[in-house]
């Protein structure tokens, strides 16, 4: 069992410029075994002269991938931004999540996030969460298409999800979180940016 057999779909969000990312994180992907996903061109607002219009264009990114999956038909979406890597234990945990989404109602369901606000374990390796951040590893269920879809775009990403989602009750994230951002410039805030000790869990917990 791999990630391509458990979702209907996965994009990696990538902005063309952004040529030395794509080239890792296809490597990345690749070594994990994940080889059937589309390239979104990530949508650039105002030539991200401020750090605004990088947020916009990252959510408005977001958003035309679901707006896409929907036309297609898909039943639900795991979108990647291309500053993604996997713990190395993610193996072991495939079956964990398949059982999961076949199985249960969810709306996000995250490989990784950074968690701000209580989290609930539902049983040893699922967490509810309502106030995750960071997106660069998440699924989306065709439950909350139309929502995201009529969004009046006007703060990050995970801020929305946050907003119009996440407070429904129905939205997860794998323990340990699997799925890190790559150490690296953050092209929204224009600088360095290493978010992985906040994205791993204490495996004490």
């Amino acid at each position: 069992m791999i990630l391509n057999n458990i979702f209907d779909a996965i994009y990696v969000i990538n902005i063309d410029s952004e040529v030395d990312k794509w080239k890792l994180v296809k490597s990345e992907l690749e070594r994990n075994h994940i080889t059937n996903y589309t390239r979104f061109s990530g949508v650039i607002i105002d030539g991200e002269s401020t750090v605004k219009s990088r947020n916009l264009g990252c959510t408005t990114s977001h958003v035309n991938i679901i707006k896409e999956v929907k036309r297609l038909g898909k039943e639900n979406v795991l979108i990647f931004e291309d500053d993604v890597m996997f713990d190395d234990r993610i193996h072991d945990y495939i079956d964990i999540i398949n059982n999961f989404i076949k199985d249960n109602v969810w709306d996000l369901f995250y490989l990784g996030g950074n968690h701000e606000g209580n989290v609930e374990k539902v049983n040893d390796n699922i967490m509810r969460v309502n106030k995750t951040k960071t997106t660069h590893a998440y699924a989306i269920n065709k439950t909350c298409f139309d929502n995201i879809i009529n969004w009046n775009i006007n703060m990050p990403v995970d801020d929305m999800l946050i907003k119009h989602i996440q407070r429904k009750k129905n939205s997860y994230c794998i323990y340990p979180r699997l799925a890190l951002q790559r150490p690296g410039y953050s092209n929204i805030m224009n600088g360095f940016r290493d978010h992985t000790k906040v994205l791993k869990d204490d495996e004490s917990i």
